[in-house]
Parts: C-alpha cells; structure tokens; sequence
C-alpha cells in the first residue's frame, strides 16, 4: 500500500482496488492510511513505523487480516519499506 506524506496519504491503482479494497474505492483514495485501513491498523502500525524509523523494510508472508471489503479475511503478504524520491 503506497503512503505518502507526515499523514501516510493512501495511493493505488486498478490492481489494488480490485483485490483489496471493494467497497472502500474510491473514498480511500488520498485518504490517511489509518482511515482507509482502520479494521487492521493495529495490526499495521507497529510494522509501518518500524520501517519509518529503522529505514528497513519488514515482510509478513502470512498475516491473516480480515478487511472490511473481504469479510471472510484473507492471507496478504505485509511488506512495508521506505521508497525516497529526491527532487531535481
């Protein structure tokens, strides 16, 4: 899930929305993460702000997560690392 900014805005595309946010799309869309996925934010938090703090990315393969667009849960892959773009 590609956030942005101090507020961790939520970006995505096509791919996304179809196997992960259902019913969310497209409110999710520039929203604060914590918002978008707020079923599953303590589960997230802890590993999003370690990859803030640290700089290293962490990977869950087999995190069972019940998303509010999938009731019934699911196994997702959890990655969460940094990407840095610097300006011109």
């Amino acid at each position: 899930m590609p956030c942005g900014g101090p507020d961790l805005t939520f970006l995505y595309n096509d791919a996304h929305r179809c196997t992960t946010l259902g019913v969310k799309h497209p409110w999710a869309l520039g929203r604060p993460a914590r918002d978008v996925w707020a079923e599953i934010w303590s589960e997230i938090k802890r590993r999003i702000d370690s990859a803030l703090q640290s700089g290293e990315a962490t990977c869950d393969e087999a995190l069972l997560l019940f998303l509010e667009a999938s009731p019934s849960g699911g196994l997702w892959p959890v990655l969460t690392a940094l990407v840095c773009f610097n300006a011109p």
